[in-house]
């Protein structure tokens, strides 16, 4: 269980993982991330994404999307229909040839 100091923040793995990556800027990113249904529970943890694109942006990378899925509790499943979700978000990234 999270502490409330780390409330709103990605797990520090995925914080570490983006502070050392080195992709040079102008590279193009997206980020998929995973939410609890009710809004009591999204607001705790709605920095997310924000933080995401924090690291990233300041390393000179460019966001392309950003989506999020549901999850029904804490350790899962997935809300029904999420397959359509990220079909939805895939759809936002422009292929290859598209750029």
């Amino acid at each position: 269980m999270n502490s409330p100091g780390r409330c709103g923040k990605p797990r520090w793995a995925m914080r570490r993982f983006l502070k050392k990556v080195k992709l040079p800027p102008g590279t193009k990113y997206a980020i998929l991330t995973t939410e609890m249904p009710t809004p009591e529970e999204r607001a705790k943890w709605q920095r997310v994404i924000p933080l995401m694109n924090e690291i990233l942006q300041q390393k000179g990378l460019v966001k392309l999307a950003e989506g999020k899925v549901i999850v029904t509790a804490l350790k899962g499943p997935l809300q029904d229909g999420w397959q359509y979700k990220v079909q939805a978000f895939a759809s936002q990234i422009p292929s290859q040839g598209e750029q």
